[in-house]
């Protein structure tokens, strides 16, 4: 069975005593309550959540992910921006190598 102690001041780790009372950390947690949490899910409590990660650490993914979206929004912008641009430069290209070809056709009438 999983438990979980104090084992520093602000870190709680989770864990199991083996069959000669050795200590066996699982993990460490930031709080009492996530480790408490981990506790259920690893003795498999079905009224804990799904994940085999905390709910602090949860937020914080989440809270990386919105970071990280935040920061390909813009980048995805300009490069469908680029994308149009280059576009209309090929357009371009094309329109000019047509007048050129059209110039040449006349020159060497």
């Amino acid at each position: 069975m999983y438990v979980y102690l104090r084992s520093e001041p602000q870190l709680w780790t989770v864990g199991y005593y083996d069959g000669k009372q050795k200590w066996i950390p699982e993990s460490d947690h930031s709080s009492s309550d996530d480790a408490a949490e981990r506790v259920a899910w690893l003795n498999g409590d079905g009224d804990a959540y799904a994940f085999p990660i905390s709910r602090s650490e949860l937020e914080s993914l989440r809270f990386r992910l919105k970071e990280a979206n935040e920061l390909v929004e813009p980048l995805t912008y300009e490069n469908d921006r680029l994308k149009a641009a280059n576009v209309r430069m090929a357009e371009r290209i094309a329109e000019l190598e047509e007048e050129l070809q059209n110039i040449r056709d006349e020159v060497t009438e």
